[in-house]
């Protein structure tokens, strides 16, 4: 059984790398029939509304948003179950999502993945994970997180929002404080 996934792509009026971040969500391993791209900007622009277009990609615009509205609008028209943030700066490796899907797949009651990054090396990106790892991936099921709330703490499982996946129902239950939120969202994901 596989579950529709949403990659949303915030784009913080950085249009130099919007295409990039797009590709690479686009771009996956994953079946394309289980995801969809939406990404969620403030500003208008005729060459990258148009390149969204072609690419079949969502686009929630808000030219004059109220703290993070055009994130929590996003949010609230994703199809999939499962919501994978991806910042306009940043980018997926093509396996992602099939990660992402397997991990839920194999656990269901898997609330929320925080992946490791992976910065790029001599300016490109890399083609598989560095065999050396220094981090832990961190998987937290969803009656888990209120018990183990400071423990978690200590692996920073809160920031870099493109390394952020979790269910679509546990963040809608919560969506209204996103429209209050003013500045990064990415420790309220957490």
């Amino acid at each position: 059984m596989s579950i529709m996934l949403t990659v949303v792509i915030t784009d913080f009026n950085r249009k130099e790398y919007i295409k990039d971040s797009t590709l690479s969500a686009l771009n996956q391993t994953l079946n394309k029939n289980e995801y969809e791209v939406t990404v969620s900007k403030t500003y208008r622009n005729n060459e990258i509304d148009v390149f969204l277009k072609e690419k079949s990609v969502t686009v929630i615009t808000e030219e004059n948003p109220i703290n993070n509205s055009f994130l929590a609008k996003a949010i609230e028209i994703s199809s999939g179950k499962i919501l994978c943030f991806l910042d306009d700066d940043d980018l997926f490796t093509p396996w992602k999502l099939e990660f992402v899907v397997n991990s839920f797949n194999n656990n269901d009651r898997l609330g929320y993945i925080k992946n490791a990054n992976i910065g790029f090396v001599d300016n490109q990106i890399p083609e598989k994970i560095p065999e050396s790892k220094n981090y832990s991936e961190i998987y937290i099921k969803n009656e888990e997180k209120k018990t183990n709330f400071f423990h978690f703490m200590r692996y920073q499982p809160d920031g870099n929002s493109s390394s952020i996946c979790i269910k679509k129902d546990i963040l809608c239950y919560f969506t209204n404080l996103i429209y209050e939120i003013n500045t990064s969202v990415d420790s309220f994901y957490f």
